[in-house]
């Protein structure tokens, strides 16, 4: 019998491998064979499947009589072969095919007949896949009850759906399922939402969803109404609440495009009058968003006052603040060095509302910027020697102190400036050392 390894001890032993390919799963079977069934079972918590050659070998593995690692596998990643953004856009763009493209679902077919399930699994990542080009046996197969049966989290993104019918019955062949991730790029015909129905409703405690002003297919309205109907099916059970907010006609260069829909009145069609105990809200827009977009925010918080509870306790803004990343040295840039793409003001008289009496905490970022080392001439003194913040004394240091005053000042009308929770992000840039060994002989003054 081998001796025992403890599984931290395979693990770092694997990580500290050059060049190793953690997810190779040849390597990992023939470097695990002389191991204990614990501590080679650590190696397969994470499985990522990019291929149908991977995927057989894995289902291999899972059905050999001497298998040891199906109980450690927690979270499966499958990528095919679709690939480009651009892909899903209403708007035109070409599609760049991977030749195996379409294989890794069909190898869980071939799982299946050997009788293998998935009990453990409770992650699943859904990457890059066209799901109507996948055939109806295939998806059946995919989305039996008994493949997955634990699975209780699941992500999609960069796919493609024919029909709304097959995006919601596929999220709904995971009846224990607690979080999904509706991630971007997702191709979905938001089309005859109102003609959808499901024998499980979902009951969903986190809701992670990526808004945009123009959705793939369909129209904003009946995107609005696709997230209503998971908070609708989640109702009472739903308790985080997270939004990825982009600006499509900004990030394809559309500005010129009849701006016939918007963020506020997507956000406004929102209804989380059935989310009563709702206690987190996160909400993270990327760079690319205009700051007169951001008026959805103040419509959106107004909107959920209609909610007759205020259980909220954690209100989480990222993204609100461009970075100050031009660095200037001047005191006359202090006051005005960072700027708030949302109405603080408005924000201010909506939070006064009793659905926001609840409230513990406002987290709001990000103050992003960089300093370098006449910033931290303090600190050298003291001894120290990493940074992470620059002397409260340094400009910098002043810009940010004012910044953060600014931002807590603006909530003291709703009562809610000693909750606000600024966050930083600072990238301290060290000094340029120059080796005098390297470079001789390159410039020689001899002469």
């Amino acid at each position: 019998m081998a001796p025992f390894i403890a599984p931290e001890l395979v693990l770092c032993i694997l990580q500290h491998f050059p060049s190793y390919p953690f997810h190779d799963l040849n390597n990992c079977a023939l470097v695990c064979r002389s191991w204990t069934p614990h501590a080679r079972s650590i190696i397969f918590r994470d499985i990522r499947l990019l291929s149908a050659e991977r995927t057989i070998k894995l289902i291999d593995l899972l059905t050999s009589p001497h298998e040891t690692i199906a109980a450690a596998i927690e979270r499966i990643n499958i990528e095919e072969g679709w690939f480009g953004d651009s892909v899903f856009s209403s708007l035109g763009g070409s599609r760049a095919i991977n030749p195996g493209a379409g294989k890794i679902l069909e190898a869980f077919t071939t799982a299946s007949e050997r009788s293998l399930s998935f009990p453990h699994v409770r992650q699943l990542n859904l990457e890059k896949i066209e799901w109507g080009s996948v055939s109806p046996s295939v998806r059946m197969t995919f989305m039996d009850p008994n493949l997955f049966q634990s699975l209780v989290w699941l992500r999609l993104s960069s796919c493609s759906f024919e029909t709304y019918a097959q995006y919601w019955e596929l999220i709904h062949s995971f009846p224990l399922l607690e979080t999904f991730y509706h991630g971007g790029c997702l191709d979905i015909p938001f089309e005859s939402v109102d003609r959808v129905t499901s024998l499980r409703p979902l009951r969903l405690r986190t809701l992670h969803w990526h808004a945009t002003d123009i959705p793939s297919k369909g129209t904003w309205q009946n995107a609005a109404l696709a997230f209503n109907a998971l908070l609708l099916e989640s109702g009472e059970s739903l308790e985080e609440l997270a939004f990825v907010v982009t600006e499509e006609r900004r990030a394809r260069y559309l500005d010129n495009l009849d701006a016939t829909q918007t963020l506020k009145d997507l956000f406004s069609m929102f209804d989380l009058t059935h989310n009563t105990r709702l206690r987190k809200l996160h909400i993270w827009v990327v760079s690319s968003i205009k700051a007169e977009s951001c008026i959805f925010l103040p419509a959106f918080l107004k909107n959920m006052t209609r909610t007759q509870s205020n259980t909220l306790r954690d209100l989480s803004l990222s993204g609100f603040i461009p970075p100050n990343y031009h660095y200037p040295r001047s005191e006359s840039d202090t006051d005005n060095c960072y700027t708030f793409l949302v109405d603080l003001a408005a924000m201010d008289t909506i939070l006064r509302h009793p659905f926001f009496s609840s409230l513990q905490r406002i987290t709001f970022g990000d103050f992003r910027y960089i300093f370098s080392n006449s910033d931290v001439t303090n600190q050298r003194l003291a001894g120290k020697t990493t940074f992470e913040r620059p002397d409260d004394d340094s400009i910098p240091g002043k810009q940010l102190s004012l910044a953060i005053e600014r931002l807590k000042a603006s909530f003291v009308g709703s009562g809610k400036a000693g909750i606000v929770v600024p966050v930083v992000n600072a990238h301290y840039i060290p000094p340029l050392v120059y080796d005098s060994d390297r470079y001789e002989g390159i410039y020689d003054d001899s002469d």
